[in-house]
């Protein structure tokens, strides 16, 4: 069977609704394989560069924004990156983690809505919502409840000179592992 677009992205939609982020922004994909609804409900393909053309981010940044993304995600397996189009267009990358526990493997997705002055002000982390979840009184402070917001400071903080989104990233798996729980 073959599989359908957004598959596995938010249980709560259904194939063919338009992607939305935690604050309802519709969320397009600009990789050459990506969706983008139009004004007639149906999809069409968006590249990279006309995704850079309609987002906010400064001019003098677009370049900056547009090497990151390649080199860091171009090649990846377990990150999408979408674009918010709202108010202000930004990226997010959705990376799917798979987390061990007691045996048994869960997929959690993990939002990084790059900033409108990325990489100088840090991205935003969220764990989205596609199951009942809760959360170990471990994290209480490092992750807000109700909207599963990551507060880097719990883990590791950005640092803007290294991009290190990836160690963030891998900080999070490792401490996932250790105290993940699902309701």
């Amino acid at each position: 069977m073959d599989k359908q677009p957004f598959d596995d992205f938010v249980i709560y939609e259904k194939v063919g609704n338009p992607k939305t982020n935690i604050y309802g922004r519709s969320m397009v994909n600009p990789k050459n394989n990506s969706r983008v609804n139009n004004e007639n409900g149906r999809t069409s393909d968006i590249s990279l560069e006309e995704a850079l053309k309609v987002t906010s981010y400064p001019n003098y940044l677009k370049d900056f924004i547009k090497q990151f993304l390649i080199d860091n995600y171009s090649e990846s397996n377990i990150t999408k990156i979408y674009l918010i189009k709202d108010n202000e267009n930004i990226f997010v990358i959705e990376y799917t983690l798979t987390i061990e526990l007691n045996g048994r493997f869960y997929k959690v997705y993990v939002l990084v809505y790059l900033p409108i002055l990325f990489p100088n002000y840090p991205p935003e982390f969220y764990i989205e919502k596609t199951a009942p979840l809760g959360l170990h009184k471990f994290y209480n402070g490092k992750i807000s409840f109700p909207d599963f917001k990551i507060n880097l400071e719990g883990f590791v903080n950005f640092d803007p000179n290294k991009n290190n989104i990836k160690e963030i990233i891998n900080n999070l798996v490792i401490n996932f592992t250790q105290e993940y729980s699902y309701l």
